[in-house]
């Protein structure tokens, strides 16, 4: 690349250098042109360092790299409004291809202008506004939603269409997605999910609705009996609630329990044990167990052949008389037991003894 010879301020040389493009204070080193601060040489020209004309590969990093750079076109003039030259015309313009426009007006089209989206495909390089508008102010802009059905995220199902965004739902009806039809109101906001305890008879069918996740199970309601482990209160016999309890004074599951009656809590659940609030939120106190030494499944496990397995957690492997090896545990009086022989008994220490 070579230098250009500068004359004097009012001369034009051939090859292109002018005198508003050499610096007057500087302009011959050796008879060679210096090009004025803010322009560099490429080719023949003095050209802007900031110029955002064409170049061979595509638009124009400013920069001289090894010959690539074309001839500027727009004299190296192109910013603000219209930042990009076409070359063909030679003409300043907004655009030159979609990604020089934004989300409020994402197509270039003729004249170098950006204008409307016309569909779905024109926002699609704006994952946060994928949809064109076709009403209002949104008309021709891509937008996060025009409807419900274009809101998908659990926490925001809902087309706010003042603002066209995705916000909290405030009604099923907003919920489209499939496993998470109904919305859930019970927090700070609403949350698309697939059922609540109000909703699980049409949302989970014969099945329950499990309230710390808001999904449907493979229990069905009112089919788990006492002691038996459950995750909401429909699961359970009626009567019964889905209580959180304990074993070893360590959390434990939830098992489903009788509400302390007005009389005496049957035997084998003598312990009542207070304030604890069920799966669906009722607090109350409850006809337990022992939970220090016992847990549910041991007490559902009473009786079961033990010779060739272990008994469950909390239950002990026993040899009687009549009753032959059978799982069993601590009870410390007959109360403990459930009623009914030949496990009624607790003269051992153990239910059946």
């Amino acid at each position: 690349m070579r230098a250009i010879v500068c004359l004097g301020l009012a001369s034009v040389l051939a090859i292109g250098c002018t005198d508003l493009e050499c610096d007057p204070e500087a302009m011959e080193v050796d008879g060679m042109c210096i090009c004025r601060t803010g322009f560099m040489l490429v080719g023949d020209r003095c050209v802007s360092e900031t110029d955002t004309g064409m170049n061979d590969a595509g638009p124009d990093t400013g920069e001289v790299d090894a010959g690539t750079d074309a001839p500027m076109a727009c004299g190296g003039a192109c910013m603000g409004a219209t930042p990009h030259c076409d070359t063909d015309a030679d003409t300043c313009v907004a655009c030159l291809d979609d990604s020089h426009c934004d989300e409020t007006a994402p197509v270039c089209g003729a004249g170098g202008v950006c204008g409307p989206c016309t569909g779905p495909a024109d926002c699609s390089e704006y994952p946060d506004a994928p949809v064109c508008g076709d009403s209002g102010a949104a008309d021709g802009t891509c937008v996060a939603c025009a409807g419900d059905a274009d809101c998908t995220d659990a926490d925001a199902g809902k087309c706010d269409t003042g603002t066209n965004t995705c916000v909290p739902c405030d009604d099923s009806d907003q919920c489209t997605e499939d496993g998470a039809g109904v919305c859930d109101m019970s927090g700070a906001s609403g949350v698309c999910v697939e059922c609540t305890i109000e909703t699980e008879e049409t949302a989970c069918g014969d099945f329950s609705c499990n309230p710390a996740t808001n999904e449907c199970t493979e229990t069905e309601r009112t089919m788990t009996p006492r002691c038996g482990a459950c995750v909401a209160d429909s699961e359970c016999v009626a009567d019964h609630f889905c209580v959180p309890m304990n074993f070893a004074a360590a959390p434990h599951g939830s098992y489903c329990l009788l509400p302390v009656p007005g009389g005496a809590c049957p035997q084998g659940f003598r312990v009542v044990l207070e304030d604890r609030t069920s799966a669906s939120g009722n607090l109350g106190s409850y006809c337990g167990i022992d939970e220090v030494n016992v847990t549910c499944e041991a007490v559902r496990a009473l009786g079961v052949d033990c010779s060739e397995s272990a008994c469950p957690t909390g239950g002990r492997c026993e040899t009687e008389a009549g009753l032959g090896t059978f799982c069993t545990y601590s009870c410390g009086s007959f109360i403990n037991c459930p009623a009914g022989a030949p496990t009624d008994t607790c003269e051992g220490g153990y239910c059946g003894s």
